[in-house]
């Protein structure tokens, strides 16, 4: 065995002190974004830390379970938070604040996000905000096209439309399309 220079630590974890740290981390986080940026980070520096011999380890693998527990909890706290407030942005009209959510996120993230605000709005409220959406990128659609210089075209920086909010409303009409 080798000796560590006098410079270097060696670490020791078990997946009993990496429940805990992270139900510590959990109290003293802030947000679910935050607590998840953290979470990842760890995953990170312990997959990169042990050796492949550790790696190959029962404690090893019941470390990055534990992680990944508690990592799939922040990430369903997050998306929950997220969905409530894309319901409330939504239920208000408030595109610009609803679009900052859609641009932080995939497309299947979204989606995600939609069928929580499904569940979050109600039927009335929903039904609302599908025909609310499909008017929006009717009446986008024709200004956009008013702008155009092409008759078969529609020029969305003519006509001052903010292409991430379209796109948004785009994707709300086609998860929402049952409902028209």
């Amino acid at each position: 065995m080798s000796q560590l220079p006098s410079s270097s630590i060696t670490l020791s974890l078990s997946a009993q002190w990496v429940d805990d740290y992270c139900r510590d981390l959990a109290r003293r986080t802030s947000s679910a974004e935050k607590r998840l940026a953290a979470l990842d980070a760890l995953n990170t520096f312990v997959g990169v830390a042990a050796t492949p011999d550790e790696q190959a380890t029962a404690a090893f693998t019941a470390i990055r379970a534990t992680l990944m527990q508690h990592t799939e909890q922040a990430r369903a706290e997050l998306l929950q938070h997220s969905a409530t407030q894309l319901a409330e942005a939504l239920r208000q009209q408030q595109l610009a604040r609803a679009a900052t959510l859609f641009s932080a996120l995939s497309r299947d993230a979204f989606w995600q996000l939609l069928e929580r605000v499904e569940t979050i709005l109600g039927p009335q409220q929903t039904v609302q905000l599908a025909a609310w959406c499909k008017e929006w990128l009717a009446q986008m659609k024709e200004l956009a096209a008013q702008h155009s210089p092409y008759p078969d075209a529609i020029d969305f920086k003519a006509s001052g439309i903010d292409l991430a909010e379209y796109l948004m409303m785009s994707d709300i009409n086609k998860f929402f399309h049952h409902l028209h």
